[in-house]
């Protein structure tokens, strides 16, 4: 439903007597969230949060007064930015509003990430642990301890779990761990869509050097599969791609060493050896930029286009 330029979504589980309510703004991103319960006749409002965004990731949440509960300080994600990979990895501290008012010492605690960016553990400014998490790899919980193990909501991927659908929220979809799937299709499969966001551009190259299929000749029928079947290389920023950080880190390495040999064909004034090895070099950077470009790790002094660069010899 549109409503003032607003979009509203509603999750309802009558057997256990719980209900969401979603507000999103025009960039997609859920603004606000309202939890009701049944009352046996009514569905009674329980709770209410609005998010607070920098850019696509949360910093914030305020109670339907407007107050600061919740505050987030974020650093470098898994690309090395901000925001490159969705945040994930990059979630630094998290300060309850409500102990920060009173003087507490305990208002602060402080994220602890393994290498896949899942938020493993918080500790509080005595090196106490206030809460604990083991996944398997496609994000259902093992194990929670700690105090506040419950109330902290970021834990797989550093995204936000919603306790009563049991999903984890990533911007454009919501991922169920039990299935071990998304519960949307994948927007690329859908036609209509791609050809509303790249009307020029489908089933040729983009201006990012990505090949933009029509739906039927999409290389992986399955729309709803997570960082395709292998979480524990593999990560999603926003739930629109899948960032395969072995593959990225193994593609900047090849990179480096064809760039390496091309520099010394070069140096040996050899106009052939320098050209096939430029070329290769060529290759390799663009084969770099496509394997990390999901991973939102920028390359630097990697050329990003072709067509091939020559240090020393014009183009035979």
């Amino acid at each position: 439903m549109v409503e003032n330029q607003k979009c509203h979504n509603y999750w309802t589980d009558p057997s256990n007597n719980w209900s969401n309510n979603f507000v999103y703004d025009g960039k997609m991103r859920r603004r606000i969230e309202r939890d009701y319960n049944w009352t046996g006749s009514t569905w009674a409002k329980t709770n209410e949060v609005h998010f607070i965004y920098d850019g696509n990731v949360v910093i914030q949440e305020r109670d339907a007064n407007n107050l600061p509960k919740v505050t987030y300080t974020r650093g470098n994600d898994l690309s090395g930015t901000l925001q490159g990979a969705g945040g994930i990895g990059g979630l630094l501290a998290r300060s309850d509003n409500t102990q920060m008012a009173i003087g507490s010492s305990s208002a602060h605690t402080y994220y602890h990430s393994d290498g896949n960016g899942n938020v493993t553990m918080l500790i509080n400014n005595l090196q106490l642990v206030q809460a604990k998490y083991l996944y398997d790899p496609f994000g259902n919980t093992l194990s929670m301890s700690g105090p506040l193990a419950s109330a902290n909501v970021y834990r797989f991927s550093s995204k936000e779990w919603n306790a009563s659908s049991g999903l984890y929220y990533y911007l454009y979809r919501f991922y169920d761990p039990n299935l071990q799937r998304w519960l949307n299709r994948d927007p690329l499969g859908d036609v209509t869509l791609v050809q509303f966001l790249y009307p020029k551009q489908v089933g040729v190259f983009s201006q990012d050097r990505h090949m933009i299929p029509p739906r039927e000749e999409l290389s992986e029928p399955n729309l709803y599969m997570f960082v395709a079947n292998s979480p524990v290389s593999g990560t999603d920023p926003f739930g629109l791609c899948h960032c395969d950080q072995a593959g990225c880190a193994a593609a900047i390495g090849d990179a480096a060493i064809a760039y390496a040999v091309a520099a010394l064909a070069c140096a040996e004034k050899s106009v052939k050896g320098c050209w096939t090895a430029t070329l290769a070099a060529d290759a390799a950077a663009l084969k770099a930029w496509n394997a990390c470009d999901d991973c939102g790790v920028n390359l630097g002094p990697v050329p990003r286009h072709p067509p091939t660069w020559h240090p020393v010899f014009p183009v035979p």
